[in-house]
């Protein structure tokens, strides 16, 4: 799970910012059962509420439009990618640092997060993943374990001028690689590519760096914004196992959309050679195992049935998908990446969740995750201030985002601020108390046409 990300100089992001997945005491202890994950810390503590992390399973972002919402969520994506993808020597990363300040193009930008990684014995470990970047090559990085209260080094990385490679490379006394491993790292190791992502073209025995890897490949999913569509995948995976479509049914039947059946046919094409070599080779960088025999073209009908009552007497009609309404899809295709979190525990990210769905239907994919989760983590962006005024949405949960006057995003929790009460707590929103709101000046334009 993850504990926080703190971000420098990355998209609207200047000034270092952080945002936490972890629980405030004793700022509000509603529905904590299904609210907070509590894991056992490594090593001795006196204070019965100092062993345990108690991490939030849902987050949200609120805050006006251009204040940075979908930046936090892309610096979660941004630190996954330069952990994991390997680069050709000359390939920069996928970012910006924050442009509207000349000076930031010189300053190296920066990403570190604290998680927490199960070990062999089944108790976890706090990790501190820390890298500074700039678009061309990792100046720095770091990975740190906690076996105790205080961090132990895994393994540090610096730039170095006067090495052949362009850097160096430091090890913790309790990690030492042995000299092949060592050997085997920084051969395949370059100034655009992490040390962790080397898994993707080499297996060295370096027990910490593999199990990072092996996290960080299956903890992270894609970003869903309002042009994200998972229909497909959602098809894929209800269409594959029968308990996931009974699964999905219900809670199709429990939102209200009059559907009682869902139907998948899947047709398979066979794919032509040239189609099957790409694939496979697009299998192996990935590190899936796929048979040539299963490399094939499949497509998916999705056919939802209606049941209403006319004149007394239920009736039953299947619509093809383009039939269905947006906010009927979106729920619909949405159900895919949430069972998948429920399987394997991931964060998932959702940037403006209230497109094309009713507040009530927000609300019910929100309790769908908090009941349903075990580890796995979901941020969501929104700019609906209806939930401020949502009890089960605790108040160590709500992070504003605010665009300050020099381009910035300022990042903060509502907890920041004193004397929160429920009640008032929307009230105080809508007239800026709490900022994160848009400056209109609409009585000001004086348009003439």
């Amino acid at each position: 799970m993850i504990i926080d990300l703190t971000m420098e100089n990355v998209f609207s992001i200047g000034k270092e910012q952080k945002f936490s997945f972890e629980a405030y005491e004793p700022a509000d202890n509603g529905y904590e059962e299904h609210y907070i994950c509590k894991i056992p810390k490594r090593g001795e503590y006196k204070k019965e509420e100092d062993r345990n992390y108690r991490l939030l399973k849902v987050a949200l972002l609120l805050g006006a439009n251009a204040s940075g919402k979908s930046n936090i969520l892309k610096s979660f994506d941004l630190l996954n990618e330069i952990m994991l993808k390997t680069r050709n020597r000359n390939e920069k990363f996928n970012y910006e640092p924050f442009l509207l300040n000349p000076k930031m193009e010189e300053v190296a930008s920066k990403l570190c997060l604290n998680f927490l990684l199960e070990d062999d014995d089944g108790q976890y470990s706090r990790y501190k993943y820390l890298i500074e970047f700039t678009k061309n090559e990792i100046l720095r990085e770091r990975l740190d374990k906690y076996l105790s209260s205080q961090p132990s080094l895994v393994f540090e990385r610096v730039s170095d001028e006067d090495n052949a490679r362009g850097f160096r490379v430091e090890y913790g006394k309790k990690f030492k690689p042995n000299q092949i491993e060592t050997m085997t790292i920084e051969a395949n190791t370059l100034p655009n590519n992490s040390i962790i992502s080397i898994f993707n073209k080499s297996n060295p025995l370096f027990n910490e760096l593999k199990k990072v890897y092996g996290w960080g490949k299956k903890s992270f999913t894609m970003i869903i914004a309002p042009n994200t569509n998972t229909t497909r995948y959602t098809n894929r995976l209800l269409a594959s196992e029968r308990k996931l479509r009974d699964l999905g049914k219900s809670v199709l039947i429990n939102a209200d959309f009059n559907i009682s059946n869902i139907d998948i046919d899947v047709q398979e094409i066979e794919l032509n050679d040239k189609e099957k070599k790409l694939l496979k080779t697009l299998s192996e960088k990935a590190e899936e195992n796929i048979s040539i025999d299963d490399l094939k073209r499949r497509f998916y009908d999705l056919k939802l049935t209606h049941k209403v009552q006319i004149d007394g007497e239920e009736v039953e009609r299947e619509f093809e998908e383009d039939l269905e309404s947006l906010g009927t899809m979106k729920f619909y295709s949405l159900l895919g990446p949430y069972f998948s979190a429920f399987k394997i525990n991931r964060l998932m990210m959702i940037d403006e969740i209230e497109t094309s769905l009713h507040w009530e239907l927000q609300k019910s994919l929100i309790t769908l995750f908090l009941i349903n989760s075990k580890k796995s983590q979901l941020i969501f962006a929104t700019h609906n201030p209806l939930y401020l005024m949502w009890d089960i949405i605790r108040a160590d949960s709500i992070y504003f985002t605010e665009k300050k006057d020099n381009g910035e995003t300022d990042l903060y929790s509502l907890v920041d601020f004193n004397n929160i009460n429920r009640e008032n707590i929307f009230k105080k929103y809508l007239i800026g108390n709490y900022g994160a709101v848009p400056n209109i000046n609409e009585y000001d334009l004086d348009l003439k046409l």
